[in-house]
Parts: C-alpha cells; sequence; structure tokens
C-alpha cells in the first residue's frame, strides 16, 4: 500500500519520525528543567549567604557609627548593649530575645535596656574592651563579625 506520497511504507516512517522528534523535544525539555532547577539552587545558596552578612555587617556598621557620633557612652548589661549620648539624649542600644533593639531616652532617664524598637534580627551581641578599644561582635545564623573602635 503507497502512502500519500506515493512511497511504500511512507505511514510507518513518518510515525517514526514524529516519534522521533517528539523524543528529542522532551530530552530537550528535560535538559531545560535540569538546569532551571540547578540555577534555582545556587541563587538560593548565593541569596542565603547575603542575607547573612548583610544582616551582621548592617549592624555593626550602625552600631559603629551611632558611638563613634556620641559625645560619650558606656557599656551596659554586661556588655550586651550601649548607651551612647549625644545632645543631652541616650540612645541605648541592647541584645534581647534574638534582635537588636534600639530606645532613645532623656539623659536623667536610666540608660536600661528594656523597651524600644527591634532594628535587627540578630543571634547575639557582645561588646568589651580590649587594650583601649571597644570591640563588638555581633553573631548571626552561626557567623559572627567584629569590629574595633577607638575608645575616647
Amino acid at each position: 500500500m503507497a502512502g500519500i506520497d506515493g512511497r511504500k511504507g511512507a505511514g510507518r516512517s513518518d510515525i517514526v519520525g514524529t516519534v522521533g522528534s517528539m523524543l528529542l523535544f522532551l530530552v530537550f525539555t528535560l535538559c531545560m528543567l535540569v538546569i532551571i532547577a540547578a540555577a534555582a539552587s545556587t541563587y538560593a545558596g548565593i541569596s542565603s549567604g547575603f542575607d547573612k552578612s548583610f544582616t551582621s555587617s548592617a549592624s555593626l556598621r550602625y552600631l559603629s557609627n551611632k558611638i563613634r557620633g556620641a559625645e560619650s557612652y558606656e557599656i551596659i548589661e554586661n556588655g550586651t548593649g550601649i548607651a551612647a549620648v549625644n545632645g543631652g539624649i541616650t540612645c541605648v542600644i541592647y541584645y534581647k530575645d534574638g534582635g537588636l533593639y534600639e530606645k532613645n531616652v532623656s539623659s536623667a532617664e536610666s540608660a536600661a535596656a528594656g523597651g524600644g524598637d527591634k532594628i535587627f534580627d540578630i543571634d547575639g551581641l557582645e561588646i568589651r574592651q580590649e587594650n583601649g578599644l571597644y570591640k563588638i561582635s555581633v553573631s548571626y545564623e552561626e557567623e559572627s563579625s567584629s569590629v574595633f573602635i577607638g575608645g575616647r
């Protein structure tokens, strides 16, 4: 029996050609899905690392800028906070319950930790004096960053 174009067995060869094309398209589609999945996984890893790094460095920069701009400051709460005085206002920054908190009080009020607004999610804060310098260490998701600031 001859096909539409007059060849014998043309129907079978058309089916084989069509199936071959479909299989080639299927292989191409699967390769694209594997590439997209690999790219998404890589992006998630990079994004997670950036978030950790950003939170640590941003909180350190914030603290160091507050300290550098202050007229005077003192370590409070056993090294988990600092009270920075500037223009009659005391800015109290401290670590509590998984976050870095800040509140502003008049210098006549108590500069103790408590109240205030959460400004960063962090896992720990340590401020201590070493050889005339203040060492500020912030930890977030198993990573820790530190900065040294000259004392006044």
